[in-house]
């Protein structure tokens, strides 16, 4: 199923939505306040708020910014739909209007 969606940045959180013909949600990556952090643990950096129908918050997922062999920043998340566990990532895009564009996830190649 082909996922797209696209984050602005707003303060320090970004917005945006998540879409597919199957899916269409509003979502917000918040960042995450680690309280008596584990030394060596790697928490993630972003909580992933999604809306529900009726227009209530709740965390869907997790993200981790990430350097990119390129040197770009971007966002390594997870989101959980029903029972579905989805992987993507959050990218710049040269020509978008969007600060990041979400892509599906891709594994780094074996060379």
């Amino acid at each position: 199923m082909a996922i797209t969606g696209e984050l602005t940045k707003n303060g320090k959180n970004y917005v945006g939505f998540i879409a597919s013909l199957a899916l269409d949600f509003d979502v917000e990556f918040v960042p995450n306040k680690v309280e008596n952090p584990v030394e060596g643990k790697d928490y993630p950096t972003w909580i992933v708020m999604g809306k529900t129908p009726r227009g209530r918050n709740i965390q869907v997922g997790a993200g981790w910014s990430r350097v990119s062999e390129a040197k770009n920043d971007y966002i390594d998340f997870h989101f959980t739909v029903g029972d579905k566990r989805y992987q993507m990532n959050a990218v710049q895009m040269p020509n978008s209007k969007a600060d990041l564009v979400i892509i599906p996830y891709a594994q780094k190649r074996k060379k």
